[in-house]
């Protein structure tokens, strides 16, 4: 998918609780363009994103947590299917536990 196609299917879809987003996607930034358009533009504040990259250079980690507001931020060689699985678990539960609250 693009990012733009991303935005379309998050924007129709209300039921989207996890966003697993990419950061280079058709461009460099896309998957930061998609951040910002699930929060600044939707208002989604409840929706999980973690961010995955296989090119840290181009959005360092330190930097991305501070700017966007991502929950989860994880390097493609550190994502193993166990950790996928258990960041996954842990971003539904935290969605639960927000919704819960509100």
């Amino acid at each position: 998918y693009s990012g733009k196609d991303a935005c379309e299917l998050i924007e129709k879809n209300d039921d989207i609780v996890l966003v697993l987003l990419d950061v280079v996607m058709e461009t460099d930034d896309a998957g930061l363009n998609v951040v910002k358009y699930i929060r600044e533009t939707l208002q989604r504040k409840d929706i999980r994103i973690v961010l995955r990259t296989g090119q840290p250079g181009y959005a360092p980690e330190e930097s991305v947590i501070k700017e966007y507001d991502i929950n989860d931020y994880k390097t493609k060689t550190e994502l193993t299917r166990r950790k996928l699985v258990t960041t996954v678990f842990a971003a539904i539960r935290s969605f639960q536990q927000i919704a819960t609250v509100n």
